[in-house]
C-alpha cells in the first residue's frame, strides 16, 4: 500500500514539474517533444 502510494505521489510531482517547463519551452521556441516551435 504505502509503495503504490508513493509511486502515484512521485508520478504526480512529475507531471506538476515536467509540464509547465515543456510548455515554456515551447513557448521560447525551443524544440521541445513538438517539431513545430512558436515563433519568438
Amino acid at each position: 500500500m504505502g509503495l503504490m502510494r508513493h509511486l502515484s505521489f512521485a508520478a504526480g510531482w512529475v507531471l506538476v514539474l515536467a509540464l509547465p517547463q515543456m510548455a515554456f519551452a515551447a513557448d521560447a521556441g525551443f524544440p521541445a517533444l513538438t517539431s513545430t516551435p512558436s515563433p519568438g
